[in-house]
């Protein structure tokens, strides 16, 4: 098996006398999809703020690439692309603009790669027309670009099937894959939708209460038992915000 890009390490987040995040754990793999699965409050947004070194944990460690996100920063985040709620995007700018704005901040990204993530995200008939006339699937895939700019090896996507309408979700599921199948992306998406996890995770981690439930591949033979995992958790009633 290949050795992951990113390692949770008994991970925990108190704020005040709650526990928000607790003793979570999880290995995250080159060229797969990673479902983040858990009910609304569960912690997925405070995990995901901390392995992108937003937030600080209370104890544990998170490496990417070899490196500790908490301890070297720089080192840690340049192995990442992440879209955390709706992607910031100027609609006065047409996407090419936009991205290429982002281009430059970042340093060393060329017009080549601009061409390639705009391909890679289905967006060259549009490219060149103002971000404001685009529809949500187009902001969305534009995020998406803007997050793969800098070839991170690691792709994290925080409730992206939000607002998008069936053939929007369809277009990103299959981007999404191709990007971890094709281009061996490690991806991981978080969603509290078991069905669209399903379709587009090759393993799914269930968190409740922010602790990691169960972890699972999905394939034929593991959907009864994901199903049953993810029931058996949303009959309670325990959530963190």
């Amino acid at each position: 098996m290949q050795k992951p890009i990113a390692q949770i390490r008994r991970i925990k987040k108190k704020i005040s006398d709650r526990t928000i995040i607790d003793d979570f754990s999880l290995d995250i793999y080159p060229g797969q999809v990673l479902g983040l699965l858990g009910p609304n409050g569960a912690g997925k947004t405070t995990l995901i703020k901390m392995i992108l070194g937003l937030m600080a944990p209370t104890q544990g460690e998170i490496r990417i690439g070899g490196s500790c996100i908490q301890r070297n920063f720089t080192a840690a985040i340049t192995n990442v692309g992440a879209i955390v709620e709706t992607p910031a995007l100027y609609g006065y700018l047409s996407g090419y603009q936009n991205l290429l704005h982002y281009a430059r901040m970042a340093g060393g990204i060329g017009h080549e790669r601009i061409r390639t993530v705009t391909a890679q995200v289905g967006l060259e008939g549009r490219i060149h027309d103002k971000v404001g006339t685009y529809s949500l699937g187009m902001r969305q895939r534009l995020g998406l670009a803007q997050a793969l700019l800098h070839n991170p090896a690691l792709l994290i996507l925080d409730e992206p099937t939000n607002g998008l309408d069936p053939a929007g979700i369809r277009d990103l599921r299959n981007h999404l894959r191709q990007l971890a199948h094709e281009e061996g992306v490690a991806v991981m998406v978080s969603s509290h939708l078991l069905s669209e996890m399903e379709l587009i995770c090759d393993r799914v981690a269930i968190i409740q209460q922010g602790k990691l439930i169960q972890a699972l591949n999905v394939d034929a033979t593991a959907k009864g038992a994901l199903e049953a995992a993810f029931l058996a958790m949303t009959e309670g009633d325990g959530t963190c915000n």
